[in-house]
């Protein structure tokens, strides 16, 4: 019996450490805001637009756009799933991140619709 609890209790301590383990290579979070961007872009693309297209597999499609999405930015598909794990499990810093990708798609929908207004007032 003491030696299962001494097990249980190292393993929650193992746990809690793992938990505050900054990775390695951990990607700074504006540069993962950007990347998630890209990401959320290319699931959505693959999932909704590629669903349509009987010639395409969409999981296949979405594995090749993550790759190029690591490659555009110099990363790791490890550096970017251990520093997606690092930043959920400390949710402030997530939430940091999410809030400035929603301020951002924000600004993009405005200037997309300003346009669009422009475009209909000159007619």
């Amino acid at each position: 019996m003491r030696i299962v609890f001494t097990l249980l209790i190292s393993f929650f301590f193992f746990a809690c450490n793992q938990k505050d383990q900054v990775p390695k290579n951990l990607i700074e979070p504006k540069k993962m805001q950007s990347i998630m961007l890209d990401y959320i872009n290319a699931e959505v693309y693959s999932s909704q637009i590629l669903k349509y297209d009987s010639t395409k597999n969409d999981t296949i499609e979405n594995i090749k756009l993550q790759n190029k999405i690591f490659k555009k930015y110099s990363i790791s598909k490890t550096d970017f799933y251990e520093s997606f794990d690092y930043y959920n499990t400390h949710g402030e810093m997530m939430t940091g991140i999410l809030d400035s990708l929603s301020v951002q798609q924000n600004s993009v929908r405005f200037n997309k619709k300003r346009k669009l207004n422009i475009f209909r007032n000159n007619e």
